[in-house]
């Protein structure tokens, strides 16, 4: 089981050995940050400045994961 306090390790894991991708989440992965980059686009020029950071993915359930 995952705990936050672990998160740096395991992200170390994630990045550092070999894994089998799953290609379902790798692609909602890059239709989110696709779909982010557009509305961030979208938005410049606006009154508020537009903030294109990765905590924007996966809302609403790992918005700051």
């Amino acid at each position: 089981m995952k705990k936050i306090d672990t998160i740096v390790h395991d992200i170390y894991d994630v990045f550092l050995k070999p894994h089998t991708v799953n290609e379902e989440n790798l692609k909602e992965f890059g239709e989110a940050v696709v779909n982010i980059v557009r509305q961030k686009i979208t938005e410049a020029g606006q009154k508020r400045t537009p903030h294109l950071r990765m905590s924007v993915l996966g809302k609403p359930n790992r918005l700051v994961w």
